[in-house]
């Protein structure tokens, strides 16, 4: 039987694209979760702490950081950034962020982050609130 490079290049690349990036889904409602081994990591969670209290977006740019979140449901004290009313909704937005030397190394980190996240729901972010959308009544002819 000939040796076939072609057929195990496809074979492969099959099996790393069904292997969900490396990261385990998260089993959350509107969690979006892109990239790894090879291509840039981007996930973001929705989750609310507390029951009753508005959910906050969650952005991650590294697996370790994703998988970190899915087990605690919390991103360290000293290492986010949040960016309040800059999500959808306005909601506020946390950014896991780069700490000591990679940090140093990429300043902008969480600032990308959000960026691409913004980039992604622009019409959502660009649609009026319902308040704004509804229609104003004419004041009364005298």
């Amino acid at each position: 039987m000939p040796f076939r490079p072609l057929a195990l290049i496809l074979i492969a690349g099959a099996i790393i694209a069904s292997s969900a990036c490396g990261a385990r889904p998260s089993g959350i409602d509107g969690a979006i979760v892109e990239g790894g081994y090879g291509s840039p990591f981007y996930a973001e969670v929705p989750h609310a702490s507390k029951e009753g209290q508005k959910p906050r977006v969650y952005l991650f740019g590294k697996i370790a950081h994703y998988e970190h979140f899915l087990e605690k449901k919390e991103v360290p004290e000293n290492a986010h950034k949040k960016y309040i009313g800059k999500g959808v909704n306005r909601m506020t937005i946390v950014v896991q962020d780069l700490v000591g030397s990679e940090l140093k190394d990429n300043p902008n980190y969480a600032d990308q982050l959000v960026a691409k996240y913004q980039t992604r729901h622009a019409s959502e972010l660009a649609a009026p609130t319902a308040e704004a959308a509804a229609p104003v009544a004419p004041a009364p002819a005298q």
